[in-house]
Parts: structure tokens; C-alpha cells; sequence
């Protein structure tokens, strides 16, 4: 099963640096870091935990955002070339 869906996730991903999905990624992430270490001051002994929770929560919402946009992307590709309508 391995080797067939390899091929797969390679192809995804190239496609996902040529649309430059990723880079807005790292920058997001970036703001994201720099926002956790802002608001650690805010909380009263619970930095740790505030910046995990920020962290995970913004992994979570990228997730999906990354998965919307690269499926509506590469659909939308394939729609283009009509490679979609062989299968």
C-alpha cells in the first residue's frame, strides 16, 4: 500500500510549493509563534501551557486550511485538464 500512495503524497506536495501554499504556512506559523510569545505575558504562571494551546490550536485550524485549499486546488487542476473526467 505504501508504494502506491507514495506517489500520491509526493505529487500533492510538489503541487502544494508551486501554488505557494506552504510558504504562507511558515509565515503564518512565524506570526503565530511571535503572538504566543506576546500573550504568555498576559497569563498569570501558565505560560507553558498558553503557548501549547496556542500552538496546537493553530496546528489544528492549519490542517484544515491546508487540506481545503490543496484538494480545492488540485480538483480544480484536474477539472482544467480534463484529466479528471477519465477516471
Amino acid at each position: 500500500m505504501t508504494r502506491t500512495v507514495f506517489p500520491i503524497i509526493l505529487n500533492t506536495f510538489r503541487e502544494a510549493i508551486r501554488d505557494r501554499i506552504l510558504y504562507n504556512l511558515v509565515i503564518f506559523a512565524l506570526l503565530v509563534i511571535a503572538s504566543a510569545v506576546l500573550l504568555k505575558d498576559l497569563t498569570d504562571g501558565q505560560e507553558g501551557r498558553t503557548i501549547v494551546n496556542i500552538g496546537l490550536t493553530a496546528m489544528l485550524f492549519f490542517g484544515v486550511f491546508i487540506a481545503i485549499f490543496v484538494g480545492v486546488g488540485l480538483v480544480s487542476k484536474e477539472i482544467e485538464k480534463r484529466t479528471v473526467y477519465s477516471i
